[in-house]
């Protein structure tokens, strides 16, 4: 019986029942269906917990989903695999890969059945065992993708944002109608300005640092100017009042957690502003510092963070590194990922340094730009940290409070978040055409 045939009592069956039933039933009828949840750090931990079971239910029942997430989504030590079509100098390790099924129904190990990468299933690229061409699956349900500059082109997403708001600039990023010139479009037109678009693209892709939403907010505020001069002009030393409206938002998120796990995230967050942005902090620094702080229990966390050693896609030695260390830090690392909502990265070495995500947000932290993570700073005591602990990093320097570009203060701007694309992705039972 599938979920169409289950008989329904309106009378008797709650909202959520009937709307899943209704899913199910649509669902029946679909050869594929797609769902994109974005920026699902917004969420709160009961929203999570809930959207993940019903997704999970929804996904027996063949819908594909991508779910994309600052926070670092925990999984088991990856099993290194790469293509066995390519030659040995163009393998490397594969996120996304296919196995002949018709020599996994045949008893073959599992870790030795043909491996293909994308590039040579699409060149139909047989089985080294069976000769088969056809037969190539992807035998999981479930793998997490870093969206960054390896596995989406925001050069390119910059190139057509431009052309799509200020007319045709040469750039040939898209097919899709374009506007006529507008008045910055005509500045980056002229002859003395051919560079000019080059380094515009450069400028907000740096200040990006990968991520779309940063991307979106600072186009927003070069799509506001007319001229290329002005658009090239220095960057002034103070945060965009957009760009500090959406660190806002994101810290209000973190401050509407339970009371233990919003000290954590507020504190944690603060930490990283000791030490060089590039460097971070490590997380057995960190560890010490807050370690008065109380404990969030692993069984109110999303089940997405409650699996095995955590340890990122990274290169052998870093891999290495990582699972010699995951069994005896990883639950503190993952409570302290994640209560800092995605806001912290964590580098793939064995000082298991945290960092901001973005140097943008470094910023926002050192500065005060927030009362909350100004105060949750003030409280915290390196007393007892020998500088070389610290990675040779030294520590931030303490600077004046930053102010907005408008003069505001930037604790006291208002403002609208914008949600945007997060630095990562988990993809369930994703069909390969999807593209994000």
């Amino acid at each position: 019986m599938t979920a169409a045939e289950c008989p329904i009592n309106p009378e008797t069956t709650s909202p959520l029942q009937q709307l899943r039933n209704a899913l199910f039933s649509r669902l029946d009828e679909l050869d594929r269906a797609f769902l994109i949840v974005d920026d699902i750090d917004s969420f709160s931990t009961a929203e999570c917990l809930l959207l993940e079971r019903e997704l999970s239910l929804l996904s027996a029942q063949g819908l594909k989903v991508l779910m994309t997430s600052r926070i670092r989504y925990v999984k088991t030590v990856p099993v290194n695999t790469f293509c066995d079509s390519c030659s040995g100098s163009e393998s490397s390790y594969l996120d996304i890969y296919w196995k002949c099924s018709h020599c996994q129904g045949t008893g073959v190990k599992s870790d030795i059945v043909h491996t293909l990468c994308r590039r040579c299933k699409e060149t139909r690229k047989p089985c080294g065992r069976c000769g088969h061409t056809e037969n190539f699956v992807e035998p999981y349900t479930q793998v997490e993708l870093r969206l960054d500059d390896k596995t989406l082109s925001l050069g390119q997403f910059i190139s057509r944002d431009l052309e799509l708001e200020h007319g045709d600039l040469g750039l040939q990023s898209t097919k899709e109608p374009k506007p006529p010139r507008s008045k910055l479009g005509r500045s980056l037109s002229d002859v003395p300005n051919k560079e000019a678009i080059e380094q515009l693209q450069e400028r907000i892709s740096q200040q990006a640092d990968g991520n779309i939403a940063l991307a979106l907010l600072r186009l927003g505020n070069l799509h506001k100017l007319q001229t290329a001069e002005a658009a090239l002009s220095p960057l002034a030393d103070v945060l965009p009042s957009n760009i500090v409206a959406f660190f806002h938002a994101g810290i209000d998120n973190i401050k509407r957690q339970p009371a233990a796990e919003r000290d954590l995230g507020l504190k944690v967050i603060a930490a990283v502003a000791r030490c060089d942005f590039l460097a971070g902090i490590p997380y057995e620094v960190v560890h010490r510092v807050i370690r008065k702080s109380p404990k969030t229990l692993r069984t109110h966390l999303p089940a997405r963070i409650q699996s095995a050693p955590a340890v990122p896609t990274t290169t052998r030695t870093e891999t290495e590194d990582l699972v010699a260390l995951s069994h005896l830090t990883h639950h503190s690392l993952e409570e302290m990922l994640y209560a800092a909502r995605g806001f912290l990265v964590t580098g793939g070495s064995s000082r298991q340094p945290l960092r901001a995500y973005c140097e943008a947000f470094y910023t926002y932290v050192q500065e005060d730009y927030n009362e909350a993570l100004a105060e949750s700073r003030s409280h915290l005591d390196f007393g007892g940290v020998n500088p070389e602990e610290l990675g040779g990093s030294g520590g931030g320097q303490e600077r004046g409070r930053g102010t907005l570009a408008d003069g505001k203060g930037g604790r006291n701007s208002g403002g609208t978040s914008l949600r945007g694309l997060a630095g990562r992705c988990r993809r369930t039972h994703i069909h390969r055409e999807i593209v994000c």
